[in-house]
């Protein structure tokens, strides 16, 4: 039998705010009708005070999570990464037209006219100090065709180099090959160590898709991603690497005594000016290009001999001053050598163990599992044109460090969920969706015996059974957070958080805080009120027919009463159809292949727009939304804006700033070729009875 899996150790359920909420002396002497109104008007004041509360804890969720620069570079990257996987799809028609990022110039604009958003006095680099660079900092060499993707690696360069420095022919046979986007970190072009980790980071931060992602960095290239990962230490994002790959590389301590490219490659302190890499000799060019990986097709072009120069520079501020207690990362380090590299013997590699988590180190000696006559021939270049073991090993890292999405491996024990009922109990909740998930941890908190009832054999409610493995919260992360993830090794839930994230929340706090107090299967048939104001609850398993009764003093119901039961309809030509027909939740779109398929959705609600995007994220060659009326869609960042802004005491915002922000809405619809809902000619933001999807 499987052991059962346990509650993650970063995981922390913040306080639900409980203000004290006390009777007045003096209702004593009251009629029955005053004491209700005055019993109205304290709970009234317990809600305003909880709903202030909660809004202070949400700013401080969005706080901690990011600012408002760092969510607009991860909105950016993942609007970017979206665009460029549409336009390469064979039947795209719009391939060298790209569809520009329209949200940071208006956010500017509206921070200028409200004043600070959340996080603007947060620490964090908004310099942007490159000088001249071969490439961008970051370069997409093998994009994946469908979204998310499975596995990303980033490939930091060495020193002197460029996305050039690994090719791009030899890294594309990475296998998984359909499901791994390749991306190269260039650091080149800045003249100062600390400027450029700082910066470099920023960029790398706007990863934000939870993709299962290795960092794999050669040469400087290694200690780029030591000190990058470090400073990743310092903020909540999604990507944080599940394991760091180095090699060719001295451990920081040792880097400025061992790493010594001067005294190997004398020749390099010549190079003052663009025209000096002209005079060099051929050898020595060669060196450049295949040992220091700089430009291997070409000879570096201007605005990369100048990043060069720069580099030299970058080289030598480099000073590694962390205390032993300090240097560890908080994930597996996998360190790669080789005994015919000329420049780092293996020793200084393997020295990469001290900055290891326990247990977590593994140093490969290529020359074990390679052809030694090929690495002899690479010399410390070996990154350029990797042999295929090596492809491999990072294949196999990924894969032996995957970031688990399945709930049989994620959902922690919530313990046993059939057994004895109590005669009597102070609470029974009906329902073990989130509210009710919430109410019983509420009432164990607050000393209570508390029993949660649900007719179905898991708990999660509608995200357990009307939930696609795709489906997304339709609000912000902040909005819908119930666990913190703390800790340097911790990964924030994804923003609009996936159906896996948000189940594995409902377990760990189920898990924590209501650990056996749950009994499933079970129907609740009736709820009878006794003359004292008590309740006797009834109800019966639905697996055996066995009915209990239980005297409780409060019933909380916290049951669906949104999604109704499925409705089946019956198309006309439905049976000649030689498509799919599906309904578009629970689950039943997993076994489609959208690639390359025109697709038609039925119904313009929240459902509906998530099976359009699951279809396009997944290879649809075309979609089309077929409902009775348009309903109202907007952009991610419409809705994380409303906790980013400032808000006034009765939390109104900004009518100027809401001017700015609703026009930039209207523009997203006339960027997309698309008419603006018509409920706005009529004064009203979403139809009645919607959500805005």
């Amino acid at each position: 039998m499987a052991s059962p899996i346990q509650i993650p150790s970063s995981a922390v359920t913040p306080e639900i705010p409980m203000p004290r909420y006390e009777s007045i002396q003096a209702m004593e002497d009251m009629p029955p009708e005053s004491v209700s109104r005055v019993k109205g008007m304290l709970a009234l004041g317990a809600w305003s005070q909880i709903h202030k509360t909660c809004r202070e804890m949400q700013l401080q969720r969005v706080e901690d999570r990011c600012c408002t620069d760092q969510w607009l570079d991860e909105n950016e990257r993942e609007w970017l990464d979206l665009d460029r996987m549409m336009r390469s799809r064979p039947w795209a028609t719009k391939k060298d037209e790209e569809f520009p990022y329209p949200f940071r110039e208006v956010t500017d604009e509206m921070r200028r006219a409200e004043g600070p958003w959340v996080g603007d006095s947060k620490p964090f680099c908004r310099e942007w100090t490159r000088g001249p660079a071969p490439c961008e900092v970051l370069t997409n060499i093998r994009p994946v065709a469908e979204y998310p993707p499975r596995f990303r690696v980033l490939l930091f360069t060495p020193e002197l180099g460029s996305c050039s420095s690994f090719s791009s022919t030899s890294w594309a046979t990475l296998a998984p090959l359909d499901t791994t986007d390749l991306w190269i970190v260039s650091w080149q072009g800045w003249t100062d160590f600390d400027t450029m980790i700082e910066q470099v980071t920023r960029k790398v931060l706007s990863f934000a898709d939870a993709a299962t992602t290795v960092w794999y960095g050669h040469s400087m290239g290694a200690v780029v991603a030591y000190e990058v990962l470090k400073r990743f230490e310092r903020f909540h994002s999604p990507n944080l690497p599940v394991a760091l790959m180095l090699s060719g590389c001295p451990a920081p301590h040792l880097f400025a005594e061992h790493y010594t490219l001067h005294e190997k490659y004398p020749w390099l302190q010549k190079l003052r000016i663009g025209n000096d890499f002209d005079i060099l000799q051929p050898e020595q060019m060669d060196a450049l290009k295949r040992q220091l990986q700089a430009s291997p097709d070409a000879e570096p072009n201007v605005e990369h001999r100048k990043a060069i120069m720069s580099d030299l520079q970058v080289l030598q501020s480099y000073r590694f001053d962390r205390a032993d207690s300090e240097r560890a990362v908080a994930i597996p380090l996998i360190t790669i050598s080789h005994d015919e590299d000329e420049l780092v013997a293996p020793t200084l590699v393997e020295a990469w163990a001290s900055y290891a988590p326990p247990g977590a180190f593994e140093f490969v000696q290529l020359e074990d599992i390679a052809d030694g006559e090929v690495l002899a021939g690479q010399g410390h270049g070996y990154t350029m044109c990797p042999v295929p073991e090596l492809l491999d090993k990072i294949t196999s890292i990924c894969m032996k460090y995957e970031r688990k999405t399945d709930l049989e491996s994620i959902l922690p024990d919530i313990g046993p969920t059939e057994g004895a009922f109590p005669s009597e109990i102070d609470c029974i909740v009906v329902g073990a969706g989130i509210a009710g998930v919430t109410q019983g941890r509420a009432m164990t908190e607050s000393g209570m015996s508390v029993l949660i009832l649900d007719r179905y054999e898991k708990i999660g409610g509608i995200w357990s059974y009307y939930a696609n493995k795709f489906s997304r919260v339709n609000s912000s992360e902040p909005a819908y957070r119930f666990v913190n993830q703390e800790g340097p090794a911790s990964r924030p839930n994804l923003d609009h958080s996936p159906t896996h994230d948000i189940l594995r929340d409902v377990y760990t706090v189920a898990a924590m805080h209501c650990y056996g107090k749950f009994r499933l299967s079970m129907n609740v048939k009736k709820v009878a009120k006794r003359a004292d104001g008590t309740y006797d609850v009834t109800c019966q398993s639905v697996k055996t027919g066995k009915v209990h009764k239980i005297h409780a003093k409060a019933v909380a119901f916290h049951v669906n009463r949104r999604i109704g039961k499925r409705r089946d309809v019956d198309y006309p030509g439905e049976k000649q159809f030689r498509g799919d027909v599906v309904y578009g939740y629970a689950n039943e779109v997993l076994p489609l292949r959208f690639w390359g398929k025109r697709v038609i959705v039925i119904g313009a609600g929240a459902f509906a727009y998530e099976n359009l995007r699951t279809a396009l994220e997944h290879g649809a060659k075309h979609v089309t939304i077929l409902g009775r009326r348009a309903g109202t869609t907007c952009p991610k960042w419409i809705d994380m804006i409303a906790f980013l802004r400032p808000v006034d005491e009765f939390y109104n915002t900004s009518k100027n700033g809401n001017i700015l922000s609703f026009e930039a809405w209207r523009k997203s619809y006339e960027d997309a070729g698309l008419p603006t809902p018509d409920c706005w000619a009529e004064g009203l933001l979403k139809p009645h009875n919607h959500t805005v999807s």
